[in-house]
């Protein structure tokens, strides 16, 4: 439980860095003609209400937009948006697929919620060699937020289990350096 109030603070944290992306006409028009941060931002704007009304299901428009040309922050928020129904209907499979796409682009983030969802069984089934897998790598990318779930996913495993998924999340991090 410790860990999902953790990720949601952190999220909300990330939601306020964010924050200095504001709307305007020229980053509407960029994301019209294709860019994809462009699309991202404007997500951004609707999902907070920076410059604009707030709308979750234009947010969700333009994050989809943004994913399917493999913007990482993107696929990230099209997860959140499928695993809490924003803008479109709850769908957690589909959650957990953005969730991963976003992960193997390596986005520390995503990686650390995808953790997160095989720790605590969310859309996927609770398993904790794959949480501790994407715990791994996502500290290694900087994210320390889930501490708890970490130790107490380690705590599951036997050596054999540790050494061979720590093997594998090395090989993971040397391809995607």
């Amino acid at each position: 439980m410790k860990c999902i109030i953790i990720i949601s603070l952190l999220l909300v944290l990330s939601g306020l860095l964010q924050s200095e992306v504001v709307y305007n006409d020229s980053l509407k028009q960029s994301a019209i003609s294709g860019n994809d941060e462009a699309q991202f931002n404007l997500g951004l704007c609707y999902h907070d209400g920076l410059g604009v009304t707030k709308s979750y299901c234009e947010a969700y428009s333009w994050f989809l937009q943004s994913a399917k040309q493999g913007n990482h922050k993107a696929e990230y928020y099209l997860a959140m948006c499928y695993e809490n129904g924003k803008g479109t209907d709850i769908d957690r499979p589909t959650s957990i697929n953005w969730y991963t796409k976003s992960a193997e682009s390596n986005y520390a983030p995503a990686q650390s919620a995808l953790g997160n969802k095989y720790f605590y069984g969310l859309g996927v089934k609770s398993n904790m060699e794959e949480a501790y897998y994407w715990f791994l790598i996502a500290n290694a990318n900087g994210m320390k937020d889930n501490k708890q779930c970490y130790n107490l996913a380690i705590a599951k495993l036997d050596d054999t289990q540790k050494e061979n998924i720590q093997n594998r999340a090395n090989q993971w991090l040397e391809l995607h350096k």
